[in-house]
């Protein structure tokens, strides 16, 4: 699943003749032991970018907070999770504070703002900087962390390219970042097609050696750059969370302004239990597409369903029999939801996940159907992944427009008006018989002569079957 931010902000900036140089807020990051304090110095640049706050409920582990100019800091308090920085205006100021990452771990203990595991912690920048919360368009920040030896600050957010310890972006991105953590972690680097992951293993007893969570992790790498015919995004971090009984657990992503994604692994997880799963690959599909609103977060969901299945079949990880059985399988539930009422008004599991998945591949088929089998959905996702991924935040018109520029369809707009807005029926029955597709037991059968058989076989990437004569 990806995780969502309360609203979405889109940043541009506005510029006329010759640009002035974009303000940036500097931080300076310094952790003491086992990370349980961390000492923050920010250079505030002149301006308005509004107040300074860390996430909300979090201004609580805040202490010993100084502002002024150079040499000519004061005490001040927080209003809550905010401080004003009033008297940065004109020329700019210094900021000092200590915030308490192991005490904010350990009293709100939540998955995306602060959390202890296995002693590290986790916690985005947004939970413990005090960033501008309305900042100026185009307003940007650099963020440098130091640590103990013995620690290492993994970060998903995007890196200076000249100094990969440096990491950068737009203020209105910190608040809702990517993950970040400080931990023991054992780090390596994938490549995959035009893009690396950042690959952090927490500590803890696991049955797993490295080399089999490093081959896990590249081969969902793998299953993605295949469908999408690259990596989604130039660098992405995972942390694999090691602990719990479950092989692979619950997994999550988390972008704007970098692209994550956390995972867990079980101490006894099995090499079966990694070749078996499908959540990080799932995970992976969420990097392809920029955030949406809230209402439309089963267009984000519908697709890393659907493209984790077809995505996975078309590598090989599981016979494309098991692709066409877990459509058919689960996509009754997503019909059952939008007989009930249009998706963007909710829809439960069934219409987020299914009701997604089943506006994907309604479109997909209808983009090879007017394609004459030319081209398909990911073709439309290709065009709207050059343009944004998870990093960036955009409204759904857009996404539907340059997908369906990409295609040279309406199909995108089409199946969204008709699965998005109200109630609506959809006859799975007769488009499986159409495809050439039919339960067997608890498998599935295929007829090639089937009228749509070269656009199901075009889809979970087999070639063609060659007519009879």
């Amino acid at each position: 699943m990806r995780l969502r931010r309360p609203a979405l902000v889109v940043a541009a900036a506005a510029a006329s003749g010759l640009a002035a140089p974009s303000p940036v807020h500097h931080f300076e990051v310094t952790a003491g032991p086992r990370a349980a304090e961390l000492e923050i110095n920010a250079t505030i640049p002149p301006g308005r970018d509004g107040e300074l706050c860390v996430q909300e409920g979090y201004g609580a582990f805040v202490a010993d907070v100084r502002i002024g100019p150079p040499g000519k800091q004061h005490p001040a308090l927080l209003q809550g999770d905010c401080l004003s920085p009033s008297e940065c205006e004109k020329n700019g100021c210094q900021l000092s504070y200590r915030f308490a990452l192991a005490e904010a771990a350990s009293k709100r203990r939540n998955r995306s703002r602060a959390f202890e595991h296995e002693g590290t912690l986790l916690a985005p920048p947004g939970t413990w900087l005090l960033s501008p919360i309305s900042p100026r368009a185009g307003t940007l920040y650099r963020l440098t962390v130091r640590t103990p030896p013995e620690l290492r600050f993994v970060n998903g957010a995007h890196v200076d390219r000249y100094n990969p310890g440096v990491y950068e972006g737009l203020a209105s991105d910190l608040m809702d970042g990517p993950y970040a953590g400080f931990g023991a972690f054992q780090t390596s680097r994938i490549d995959s097609v035009k893009g690396v992951v950042e690959l952090a293993i927490s500590p803890g007893e696991r049955a797993l050696a490295d080399e089999a969570l490093s081959a896990w992790v590249q081969a969902a790498a793998a299953n993605v750059s295949g469908y999408f015919g690259r990596y989604p995004v130039p660098r992405a971090l995972v942390i694999v969370l090691i602990g719990g009984r479950r092989g692979v657990g619950y997994g999550s992503g988390m972008g704007f302004g970098g692209a994550s994604v956390m995972i867990s692994v079980g101490k006894t997880a099995s090499a079966d239990d990694l070749k078996n799963d499908w959540v990080l690959t799932h995970e992976m599909s969420h990097l392809a597409l920029p955030n949406l609103g809230r209402d439309h977060r089963w267009l984000e969901e519908g697709m890393a369903t659907y493209v984790e299945l077809v995505a996975r079949a078309r590598s090989g990880a599981i016979p494309v029999e098991v692709l066409w059985r877990d459509l058919m399988n689960g996509l009754p539930n997503g019909a059952g939801a939008v007989a009930q009422g249009g998706l963007d008004n909710g829809g439960g599991w069934a219409g987020t996940y299914w009701g997604g998945a089943l506006y994907w591949f309604l479109a997909d088929v209808a983009i090879r159907e007017q394609t004459k089998n030319a081209k398909g959905v990911e073709h439309a996702l290709r065009g709207i992944m050059a343009e944004g991924t998870i990093a960036d935040a955009w409204r759904v018109e857009r996404l539907l427009s340059t997908g369906d520029a990409a295609t040279g369809t309406q199909a995108l707009r089409e199946w969204y008006t008709r699965l998005g807005k109200g109630a609506y029926t959809v006859d799975l029955p007769a488009l499986w018989t159409k495809l050439g597709v039919s339960r067997r037991g608890g498998s599935v059968a295929f007829d090639d002569q089937a009228p749509l058989a070269p656009i199901r076989r075009a889809i979970s990437g087999e070639p063609l079957a060659i007519p009879r004569p």
